[in-house]
């Protein structure tokens, strides 16, 4: 009969090992997915973490341990022996809660309970995946990421606590859900509405529409982030405004590939509006908790415009925008990508060093024998003196494939010749008068603008210079150095200004007054009458 006993209770302890349930995975997860474990004298001592980020660490803290000593309390003998540790009896969550399996909405708050909690240990990292040698028991783990792009929520892992359950993936799903325990945020602002950068947007002129596209990833966010936080902005520098229109439509597009997320309503605020200098996206916590959302793409498509204001040659249009997120429970972070435009001028003072000014045209007297005119008027540049003139005018004309429409200036006091807004490319320049008193040059030049961009970051001026030709021959050039690694800042001229000289004297007149071509016309007419009149005498005296 005793033989009989300890053979059925040899049997019963069988049966209590092999009843233990499956692998632990936090959330709304029914009760049968799991079935508590009884501590057999062979425990699983050694838990794992895997589909960690590289470098990732992860704490632990002991939540039920197993009391083997005493029948404790009815409920702990109703877990076989189980029981909460001290800071399990602070999780916010009941033993009998933890031996049914844990809910999304209770491993919040445990999250939230021991969010100040000192950790009992820590798993040794290598590579992605952690480990580290427990007692029997249950635990709650935190992963610490080393990357503001990782967002964790919690997960559990036991030491015989749940049978197999000693190892647990971040990479997995909170139970039937589609929130993850580990996900990635990512942020990336681009010029054009394609898969890839647009980088013929570099240079641009006042009146121009340039397409921007932001791609982001909303995380799966748990319970525990009961604040969750989600927002992107985007502010324009001076010179260049959002654009909403017909043809320039503003959109938001996330969820599914309906761009909307299937029954959900009041999903973000937008303070976007035509001609603002900024705007705003954020999306509804309710929205970021929901837990059938999952890891969700967002993609934000609209236009800015550039306008007269806009800022020249190294000075960049540079607009940035801004992501906002929570990363832990009760923390946020900030995520930045930068666009950059620039528009280019000739003779104007923007070299990014204030009060410069740059002189690459400049109109100048000289006289009936082609040297600058000498008298108190005169200035120094670049080592040449030379007398200003003004009242000189000039039209600067786009050569396709440039684009734009022609603009006409007239020197100024100081000889300069100051056209702005001006795209990359190439023009042709004419006079179209001279002052009173002076010759206007009837020479067409060509006129080169060519930006350099630096190799790395594709949109960021690197140098640019300004050409004059006649013909075929390049008579100067005007080169700029630009420094600066996210903005340039500085520049320096290393050439010389061409200058275009009026000589003194009046151009003869071929239209008003008499002129010459009276002369030429009345010339003209006694030569074919002569010949009329030799024609007639020759028959007659045949």
């Amino acid at each position: 009969m005793r033989n009989m006993k300890k053979m059925i209770s040899l049997v019963l302890a069988l049966c209590m090992v092999l009843m233990v349930g499956s692998v632990y995975a936090e959330g709304n997860a029914e009760p049968s997915e799991f079935a508590r474990g009884g501590f057999t004298g062979e425990a699983e001592t050694t838990i794992t973490a895997t589909n960690l980020d590289s470098g990732d660490n992860v704490e632990y803290i002991k939540l039920v341990e197993w009391d083997g000593t005493s029948d404790g309390t009815e409920a702990q003998n109703a877990a076989n022996g189980w029981r909460l540790t001290t800071k399990g009896l602070a999780c916010g969550v009941t033993l009998e809660e933890l031996l049914n399996g844990i809910t999304a909405g209770e491993a919040a708050t445990i999250a939230s309970s021991l969010a100040e909690t000192v950790k009992d240990g820590e798993m040794t990292t290598n590579g992605t995946t952690a480990t580290a040698n427990a007692s029997t028991g249950l635990y709650y783990l935190r992963a610490i990421a080393t990357s503001d792009d990782t967002i964790y929520n919690p997960a559990f892992v036991s030491a015989d606590y749940y049978l197999n359950g000693n190892t647990v993936s971040f990479g997995s799903n909170i139970g039937s859900s589609s929130v993850v325990k580990k996900s990635s945020v990512s942020f990336d602002k681009q010029v054009g509405h394609g898969s890839e950068h647009d980088y013929s947007y570099n240079d641009v002129k006042p009146g121009d529409y340039i397409p921007f596209k932001i791609t982001s990833k909303i995380p799966a966010y748990g319970a525990a982030y009961d604040n969750a936080k989600f927002e992107i902005t985007d502010t324009f520098s001076t010179g260049l405004v959002l654009a909403i229109d017909d043809s320039h439509p503003f959109s938001v597009a996330y969820g599914n590939a309906n761009g909307n997320q299937d029954g959900v309503t009041d999903v973000y605020t937008s303070t976007a509006s035509d001609g603002g200098a900024s705007y705003k996206i954020e999306f509804a916590t309710p929205y970021l908790l929901n837990a059938s959302r999952g890891v969700t793409d967002v993609t934000i498509s609209y236009w800015g415009k550039v306008t007269s204001d806009a800022p020249t040659n190294v000075n960049p249009l540079d607009n940035t925008a801004d992501l906002k997120f929570t990363n832990k429970p009760g923390e946020t972070k900030d995520k930045q990508d930068i666009t950059r435009h620039y528009t280019f001028s000739i003779d104007a003072g923007a070299l990014g060093k204030e009060n410069s000014i740059t002189r690459e045209l400049m109109k100048i007297g000289l006289d009936q024998n082609g040297e600058p005119i000498t008298d108190v008027t005169n200035e120094t540049v670049h080592e040449t003196v030379v007398a200003p003139l003004a009242g000189a005018s000039f039209t600067l004309t786009p050569v396709a494939p440039t684009t734009g429409t022609a603009k006409t200036v007239t020197s100024d006091a100081t000889g300069r010749i100051v056209f702005k807004g001006l795209d990359a490319g190439e023009y042709t320049l004419v006079e179209d008068s001279a002052p009173t008193g002076y010759v206007k040059d009837s020479r067409t030049y060509t006129v080169k603008i060519i930006p350099t961009y630096d190799e790395t970051i594709k949109d960021l001026l690197k140098s640019y210079k300004i050409e004059f030709w006649l013909g075929q021959t390049k008579v100067t050039t005007a080169s700029f150095a630009c420094s600066g690694e996210t903005k340039v800042t500085e520049s320096t001229i290393e050439d010389a200004t061409q200058f275009i000289g009026n000589t003194q004297g009046t151009e003869l007149p071929s239209t008003g007054g008499i002129g010459t071509t009276i002369f030429y016309i009345v010339g003209g007419l006694l030569l074919v009458g002569a010949a009329i009149v030799l024609v007639a005498r020759r028959k007659a005296e045949n």
